[in-house]
């Protein structure tokens, strides 16, 4: 059995829903609020600024706790506050707009965004984590009030447990020339609206 492991203090509220999760109620008995899911888990919010993602039992990727903790004080990367293994993860609630949101309410890109995510995936890099699934559009969120990039779904990401630089910097030109498509495709995208 999965146990909870708080990372950061909670407020009561949330430790109980923690509890009720793990003694095997689901998000829907206890009223949580869906905000999403993807092929891992569903993401649910529990307070204006605090959600939990709760993993599906047939996922592979559980261990987006384990990237989050390395990653903590990268400003694009949420909070985590606690985890029970292969069961879920309560972290910051992202308030922004997808980048795919914006740009379709918009019909422009956020400024300075690959600069944005070239910086924060350099943090990345020197802690040795980089992205095996960066979906630019969907995983990016932009905060319009810090002029920031906040990311989310960190389960699949690859870790380098060797100081190999140029291995290092070479995976991460492969992802920014991934950001750079992503982006032009985007401009296109932009150009082309009536």
């Amino acid at each position: 059995m999965s146990k909870l492991m708080t990372l950061k203090q909670l407020p009561t509220e949330v430790l109980d829903i923690c509890n009720d999760l793990l003694s095997g109620k689901s998000p829907g008995d206890l009223g949580l609020k869906s905000m999403g899911s993807g092929s891992d888990g569903e993401v649910f919010q529990i307070e204006d600024d605090i959600c939990i993602k709760v993993f599906f039992k047939s996922s592979q990727n559980k261990n987006d706790h384990v990237a989050l903790s390395a990653l903590q004080g990268i400003p694009s990367v949420p909070e985590i506050y606690a985890y029970a293994e292969e069961k879920f993860i309560v972290l910051e609630r992202v308030k922004g707009q997808s980048i795919d949101d914006y740009v379709d309410k918009n019909r422009a890109l956020p400024p300075n965004l690959e600069e944005l995510i070239k910086n924060e995936l350099h943090l990345m890099k020197d802690k040795n984590y980089f992205f095996t699934d960066f979906k630019l559009g969907e995983h990016t969120f932009w905060i319009k009030e810090t002029q920031s990039v906040k990311f989310v779904d960190f389960g699949l990401m690859d870790h380098f447990d060797h100081n190999n630089q140029s291995s290092k910097d070479q995976y991460l030109e492969g992802i920014l020339s991934g950001v750079r498509s992503e982006i032009a495709q985007l401009e296109f995208f932009i150009e082309h609206q009536e």
